[in-house]
């Protein structure tokens, strides 16, 4: 459970001091890992999963951010994009976000969301389904709200953190960034191309048959002085 900085903490405790003695800071990143039997609990949608929701809306957000003002914004990474927008990469674009790779799937004017992001990444290691009474804050963690609360913690950290930095005040373009393209190449010809290239061919094995025919005269020529030029099947002046 992160530990609220000392500007969040005063007004935390007047609005909701429940929390404060309920939800104790650990400032521990725990990570569940599935049991080794494997997973044979039954799943159940949970307000936790509502929770988490808010954590890839953000992201998405974050990602297609372009400032008012960008002409030029640079491209969504496809690489990125490709992990984002499949399902079954969850835990491999959690790992991504918790990076500290240079990866720009953040505009460079909204970098330092990577940090909030980064922080909310960790508390999505593994599944809380998998959460067991020997884990680490047991207590806290079978809570309900216990990810609401980590959220908004980091959350309301990072808003107080940089509340005076310029991409606070950033006004968003009505166009989104756009995704990296990908060039591919078809391994499909077309029939154009096939016909031009069948042609191609056949007028060369021609001209390779014609010069074969061509030496080869020439040969029995050179061989064979006195023959009759008119009896010679292969001599022709005009060729």
């Amino acid at each position: 459970m992160p530990e609220l900085i000392l500007e969040g903490l005063e007004p935390y405790q007047k609005a909701v001091p429940e929390r404060l003695e309920k939800f104790i800071p650990d400032q521990m990143d725990h990570i569940l890992k599935m049991p080794p039997g494997g997973n044979t609990r039954e799943w159940s949608h949970e307000f936790r999963h509502d929770v988490e929701s808010a954590f890839w809306m953000l992201l998405h957000w974050v990602v297609i951010f372009r400032p008012v003002d960008d002409k030029e914004p640079p491209t969504v990474p496809s690489a990125f994009w490709a992990i984002f927008t499949t399902e079954a990469n969850r835990d491999l674009l959690v790992m991504k976000v918790q990076g500290d790779d240079e990866t720009p799937w953040v505009h460079p004017d909204f970098d330092l969301v990577r940090e909030l992001l980064r922080d909310m990444a960790a508390h999505l290691n593994g599944e809380l389904q998998w959460l067991s009474e020997k884990d680490e804050c047991y207590e806290q963690m079978k809570e309900a709200s216990y990810l609401r609360e980590v959220f908004q913690r980091l959350i309301l950290n990072f808003l107080f953190k940089y509340k005076n930095e310029p991409f606070m005040r950033l006004e968003k373009h009505k166009e989104n960034r756009s995704v990296e393209a990908t060039i591919q190449q078809s391994t499909t010809l077309s029939a154009l191309e096939i016909a031009t290239r069948q042609s191609t061919r056949s007028l060369a094995l021609k001209r390779a048959r014609e010069e074969e025919d061509q030496q080869g005269a020439a040969k029995r020529r050179k061989n064979n002085p006195t023959s009759d030029d008119g009896n010679d099947p292969d001599y022709n002046p005009g060729r």
